[in-house]
């Protein structure tokens, strides 16, 4: 199931995106991130000695879920002949403004969560899917 589709590429941006979430939630607005969803240093010290697997799980699914959200991006973006990169990126953020942005509205609507949440959660996806993007057409 390729579809002319760069499996390479799509590779690539997976594991960028890895990379990506683990210095966006670690380094770069981990603490603010961990404060605002009410998980203090010591819970995620016991959830790292007691739910080993659990967090395995989770990483597991995280990385199937950015194969398919890649591969699909990329299917699209060859579907509608994006080309270059800045037209890529520039559908990465009309992607991320019509669907990612307005769906994750919620966690602060519905959820009662802060504003910053929501800059910290949609903003890592806005830039998640600018470099998959630029990466996926910028592989022939």
């Amino acid at each position: 199931m390729e579809y002319g589709v760069n499996l390479w590429a799509v590779l690539t941006s997976v594991v960028i995106s890895v990379i990506l979430g683990t210095l966006w939630y670690g380094p770069l607005f981990g603490k603010s991130w961990m404060h605002m969803m009410g998980i203090t240093q010591e819970k995620m010290e016991d959830m790292k000695k007691s739910g080993q697997a659990a967090m395995r799980m989770s990483y597991g699914i995280m990385i199937v879920s950015s194969l398919i959200t890649t591969y699909v991006l990329a299917y699209i973006l060859k579907s509608f002949a994006i080309g270059d990169a800045s037209s890529a990126i520039q559908f990465a953020v009309l992607v991320w403004l019509g669907f990612i942005g307005t769906i994750m509205t919620g966690i602060v609507s519905w959820e009662g969560k802060p504003w910053k949440l929501w800059l910290i959660n949609s903003g890592y996806h806005l830039v998640n899917l600018a470099i998959a993007s630029w990466i996926l057409v910028s592989w022939k």
